[in-house]
């Protein structure tokens, strides 16, 4: 069933009659998905970094409108993935609901429901459009979910890259200079200027998901594995 949906989305388009989901388009609904407080840095560059691995494994193309729905709900698992890291993160349990997840990415009934395959009933013929169309982002949202996460724990490097950088995404510049301090023993002078590109070095890996870790890394690293 999934490699039918996923048919549905179109990958197998060619390059030369695609189009592709850029970060400039989705730039502003994502930074709400990632709750990002600004268009730069933190949780946006992680997101648009996110996006590139999406469209290296080819999750970006579409050639028509129902298959840049399907790359928008591709997305959305993003979103949901990370708001759910964040909750679990800060120490509470938190899962968006479908309309938080729709409204910023602007997803239409219409075109959720042509990516649903003709077998899968979402319920009575009775059901307005909306309640069919939010039933159809569920299904799609949940069949999407793996391949997505596949492909962004491969594209970050692995499993425990994978937790770095979500780590990292959201510590503010004091948080960060703090965390190279704890596990690097390093003077103030000699960790400025670093940006979130550099944080995936093995040696920080090491230390962040090392036995010396505090509990709250260790469990949120742990939730982490636990989801993908």
């Amino acid at each position: 069933m999934k490699q039918q949906v996923l048919s549905s989305f179109g990958e197998s388009g060619s390059d030369e009659s695609a189009s592709e989901v850029t970060w400039d388009e989705v730039k502003r609904p994502m930074c709400t998905l990632l709750d990002a407080p600004k268009t730069d840095g933190g949780p946006a560059e992680w997101g648009e970094r996110a996006l590139g691995i999406l469209s290296n494994a080819g999750l970006t193309r579409y050639e028509t409108a129902a298959q840049r729905a399907g790359v928008l709900v591709r997305l959305a698992v993003v979103g949901r993935f990370y708001q759910r890291y964040r909750a679990h993160r800060e120490g509470f349990t938190y899962d968006p609901s479908v309309e938080e997840l729709m409204q910023p990415l602007d997803l239409q009934p219409p075109r959720l429901l042509q990516l649903v395959p003709s077998d899968v009933s979402l319920g009575e013929d009775a059901e307005s459009g909306p309640e069919l169309g939010r039933k159809a982002f569920k299904y799609l949202l949940d069949e999407q979910r793996e391949v997505v996460l596949d492909a962004l724990v491969d594209g970050f490097g692995g499993r425990q890259d994978f937790f770095v950088w979500l780590w990292l995404s959201d510590r503010t510049e004091e948080e960060y200079r703090y965390d190279k301090r704890e596990y690097w023993d390093e003077e103030e002078e000699d960790i400025k200027e670093e940006v979130i590109r550099e944080y995936s070095d093995s040696d920080l890996r090491s230390r962040v998901v090392g036995p010396t870790v505090s509990f709250e890394k260790q469990d949120t690293y742990e939730w982490v594995m636990r989801q993908i």
